[in-house]
């Protein structure tokens, strides 16, 4: 939920401030909200840190910076993997690799695969 309200607002921020400095904010907010999550003792802190995590959202900003550091010719190219991540199940991937399955990934089993 935090994600989808803040992604209008985070985007803006990074037209204003710079797309490296709010995606390096965004980043530690995440961090941040993944230690609260991943410490969390009750539902209710697991909560507290899953919705920092999505405070930490920064898709906008990492599309927007992607968009401008490559040429017109190569934009689709570049942009396609952001696109394919949900296909792909990226999310997964990424919990996996967090709780010690980087072996799984690099042997075909997550997102090391993905777009194969």
């Amino acid at each position: 939920m935090t994600q989808a309200l803040l992604q209008i607002p985070l985007g803006l921020a990074s037209d204003r401030l710079g797309r490296k400095r709010v995606i390096i904010a965004g980043l530690l907010v995440f961090a941040a909200g993944s230690f609260i999550a991943a410490s969390a003792h009750s539902l209710g802190w697991l909560i507290v840190g899953r919705a920092r995590q999505g405070a930490g959202a920064v898709c906008a900003a990492v599309t927007a910076l992607l968009a401008d550091q490559t040429r017109d010719e190569v934009r689709a190219k570049a942009l396609a993997p952001m696109g394919a991540g949900p296909v792909c199940d990226v999310r997964r991937g990424h919990a996996a690799v967090a709780a010690g399955g980087l072996a799984d990934a690099g042997a075909g089993n997550g997102p090391a695969k993905c777009g194969s």
